[in-house]
């Protein structure tokens, strides 16, 4: 029961973070490095949940890089977003960081698939 909440709210939080980032933005004309920490957090969030649903295959990790990928394209075509490779380095640095901070909390132990 718990793991199958914890797989919708996995969904359901890549939905949200699907909308949120095609969605568009005021342009204010200024450089704001703080959406590259914006996207270090929420991909965090996305690593740690997708592990609370299921487990630290590293092929899920990749999946997610994948999909930080394919938004940051989809960006590129919106025509009022935009491509950016600092993007995608934070994108990847927010998984890279989750997968840390899981291997901290487990003692270096993989977390095993509790499907």
């Amino acid at each position: 029961m718990l793991q199958n909440l914890l797989k919708t709210g996995f969904w359901a939080y890549i939905i949200f973070l699907t909308v949120s980032l095609l969605m568009p933005v005021p342009q204010t004309g200024e450089v704001n490095h703080m959406d590259k920490v914006i996207h270090v957090g929420v991909f965090v969030l996305a690593g740690i949940s997708m592990t609370w649903a299921y487990g630290t295959d590293k092929k899920l990790f990749n999946y997610l890089l994948t999909y930080g990928i394919a938004i940051e394209c989809a960006q590129g075509l919106t025509g009022y977003r935009s491509f950016d490779v600092l993007d995608l380095l934070a994108n990847a640095g927010g998984l890279l960081l989750s997968r840390l901070l899981i291997l901290m909390k487990t003692g270096n132990q993989e977390i095993s698939d509790a499907n």
